[in-house]
Formats: structure tokens, sequence, C-alpha cells
């Protein structure tokens, strides 16, 4: 339906891979879903790595949103309820802007200022879009078509606002600063600094769950 861009591919994968963990009865995870969608395209088409920029961002955006998931030490961002949700956007957003923003100062030397802002608006919509779109997907192999207007309507609205918020605030005068190029050595330094902060919050959030399970133990 989408063109099948790498984006796509890449989440379908991460799916099955999750779908088929569940009926082995196996633990999930997201970075073996993440390494097994990489090994899965590079092996069909290597150049990906190279020459394709979507999938270079669709992978960095994942990984954001993975080290984010990791719980903080900081107690202001365990918050329950709306507060919760609201510095859960913020804080994936955060993260993966640090992994994107970047590769796309390499490649288009553009920053689009409006986009934290905006993702942590749109960001608590998106499940709700997910899900309601896969609702209507089942209900549309059950019922007949000609009803499909009764139940498809929340996902299209779910998805108009989103799409029609983007364009419109996307339009804006000043909405990105352009100008902004970085060259490859400065582009080495930021992921390599980004490598080490998130394999020292991995570090941390493996010695937080042993120390759990060994006082569930205890």
């Amino acid at each position: 339906l989408v063109g099948a861009p790498a984006s796509a591919l890449r989440a379908g994968i991460m799916a099955a891979a999750a779908f088929l963990a569940l009926a082995t009865g196996r633990v999930g995870s997201w970075f073996t879903g993440v390494l097994l969608a990489l090994v899965c395209m590079l092996a069909e088409n290597p150049l990906l790595l190279r020459y394709d920029i979507g999938f270079q961002l669709s992978f960095l955006a994942v990984l954001g949103i993975t080290v984010s998931s990791w719980q903080d030490e900081l107690t202001f961002l365990r918050q329950e309820g709306w507060r919760g949700i609201v510095l859960q956007a913020v804080k994936t957003t955060f993260w993966v802007e640090l992994f994107v923003l970047p590769l796309i100062l390499y490649h288009f030397g553009t920053v689009a200022w409006f986009s934290l802002p905006a993702n942590i608006l749109l960001l608590p919509l998106v499940p709700l879009a997910m899900l309601a779109s896969f609702l209507a997907a089942c209900l549309g192999l059950l019922l007949p078509v000609s009803l499909s207007a009764f139940w498809s309507w929340p996902a299209y609205a779910l998805l108009l606002l989103l799409t029609r918020f983007a364009e419109y605030f996307g339009n804006f005068p000043l909405i990105a600063f352009e100008g902004l190029r970085i060259g490859p050595g400065l582009l080495a330094l930021w992921y390599a600094l980004l490598i080490i902060v998130s394999f020292l919050r991995f570090i941390r959030k493996e010695r937080a769950w042993y120390a759990k399970a060994f006082l569930s133990a205890a």
C-alpha cells in the first residue's frame, strides 16, 4: 500500500519477529528485532547502508526509541497519568532527535525546529491511529464493504489530523533553519559520543534489572 519503503520493510520484519516470538513462547526484544531487520534487508541489498537515507533514518529513529525506553534514574520522569504521557513523549522525541539530527544535518543541512514540539503533541495519537487502522482492516475482512464508512472513520479522522497538522505548520515561513550542514568528522564524533552514552545507559539498565531480580528472589 505504501510502496514498500525501507521504513515499512523494517517495521514488517520487526513485527513478524515479535509475533513469531510470541507464538513460540520466547521473550521478544526490540534490539533483537532491529538487528534481524537490519541483517535481512542488507542481505538482500547491501547498498541500502550507503545510499538509502530513508533506511538510515528509519533504523536510527528506532534505536532512539529503544534507548529512550530504558528506565531513567531521574524521579521526575516517573510520572503517572497525563503527566507521564507527556514526559514520555518528550523523552522519546528527544532521543530520536539525537539519533537522526546529525544525519539530517549531514545530508540536507536543515533543521526543522518545529519538529520537536510537533512530535510531542502528535506522538500520543500515533498508537491510537495504528489501533484504529488495525481494527478497520480486521472489520473489513468480516463485514460488507458497503458499511466500511461506519467503522473506518476513527482511523480516517486520526490519520487526517496527523497529516493536516504536518501540512499546515510545515508551510509556515521560518519553520526550518537552513545552511547548517556538518562534515563527516563531526558526524562521526556525534555518533561516537552517542554510542558511548547509549552503552552506559544499557549497562545501568542491566544492573537495575539484576538488582530487582535479586531483591525479588530474596
